[in-house]
């Protein structure tokens, strides 16, 4: 709010405008995984985190971190859904319930953590500490899946 100089209903957008478009991104998400190779969706999925999040880094004005926000939330629409399809269709059937559980406590948690982070960044460094700190220090495996799903 400082930093913008808005009020918090202003603020609030920026939660409101990635949740949203995580939501839109994931009610697509069957199509773009018949669509696509999975390869492809999580290149893209991870390009999106990482543009989003360098504008984000970047921003001055609020429609600028919003921006952000959205291409952020696009990336996490694609990854979370394809992160839970991946398993069902690559991991052997004894152990895919503990990959599920896995990952759905690091979604489940991330809502109450992320926050919790955010605020140690502020208290501790610069606001834009938030956003370069989830930005992959180096490339992913190219072993990723390149089948669509079936």
């Amino acid at each position: 709010m400082k930093v913008f100089n808005q009020s918090l209903n202003n603020v609030q957008w920026i939660t409101t405008a990635y949740l949203l478009a995580v939501t839109l991104t994931i009610v697509l998400a069957a199509y773009l995984q018949r669509s696509f190779k999975f390869k492809n969706l999580i290149i893209a999925a991870g390009t999106a985190s990482v543009i989003g999040g360098v504008i984000c880094m970047l921003s001055n004005t609020l429609p600028v971190m919003l921006l952000g926000r959205v291409i952020q939330g696009i990336g996490t629409g694609i990854a979370m859904p394809l992160l839970f399809s991946i398993i069902m269709l690559e991991v052997p059937r004894a152990k895919q319930g503990s990959f599920v559980g896995t990952a759905g406590m690091i979604v489940a948690l991330a809502p109450s953590l992320g926050p919790t982070y955010g605020g140690i960044c502020l208290a501790a460094l610069n606001w834009r500490f938030n956003f370069i700190f989830t930005l992959p220090c180096r490339s992913p495996s190219s072993s990723a899946s390149s089948r669509p799903a079936s």
